[in-house]
């Protein structure tokens, strides 16, 4: 899926009645969810946080805690929508001005020392890489450390919590421990 598809079905589900006014069941809510997070994997600067948010809202939590999460993941889509524009719009300009791009041609031609070649890699962005990768070893070889680089952050995210999580966590935990002993001693 290219990205103006991406962009058509993310604004068609952000743009859903049902979105503003409330599903009509958690089950239709969590079925449109469901169908909007697979659309944000190709960022995980958004698809991870609404994932987040999303197992937040599947629990079985209060209303209080379900829609500040359920705003975070609208929040998430609304991002994800204008950097999809923004991508378009500049990858638009882009292909207008029909400039090459130097130093995709130069890993291309083989030019350079090794440091160079690797360090002409580091400089290009994914896309470029991805055309490059079939013809150079230096490309394919940082598209490969990207995506180990994306796939160990991703898993980092979900080992570790943020240290307000844990101090709030804690902070639950000697409230609720206090309560108990009040209610025990009575």
């Amino acid at each position: 899926m290219d990205d103006s598809e991406r962009l058509v079905r993310l604004e068609e589900l952000f743009q859903m009645p049902e979105v503003t006014s409330g599903f009509p069941s958690k089950q239709a809510g969590l079925s449109w969810a469901n169908r909007v997070a697979p659309l944000l994997s190709f960022n995980p600067q958004y698809h991870e946080p609404f994932l987040h948010y999303l197992q937040i809202v599947t629990l079985n939590v209060s209303n209080y805690t379900a829609a500040p999460a359920f705003q975070n993941m609208l929040n998430q889509v609304e991002m994800a929508i204008e950097d999809l524009k923004h991508g378009l719009a500049s990858a638009s300009r882009q292909t207008a001005s029909h400039e090459p791009n130097e130093q995709l041609n130069k890993l291309l031609r083989g030019e350079g020392s090794v440091a160079e070649k690797t360090r002409t890699a580091r400089a290009l962005d994914d896309e470029q890489l991805q055309m490059a990768a079939p013809h150079s070893k230096y490309a394919k070889e940082e598209l490969e450390r990207r995506r180990a680089d994306r796939a160990l952050q991703a898993q980092n995210r979900w080992y570790t919590r943020p240290v307000g999580m844990v101090a709030l966590e804690i902070v639950a935990s000697l409230i609720a421990a206090v309560i108990y002993a009040y209610f025990a001693t009575q």
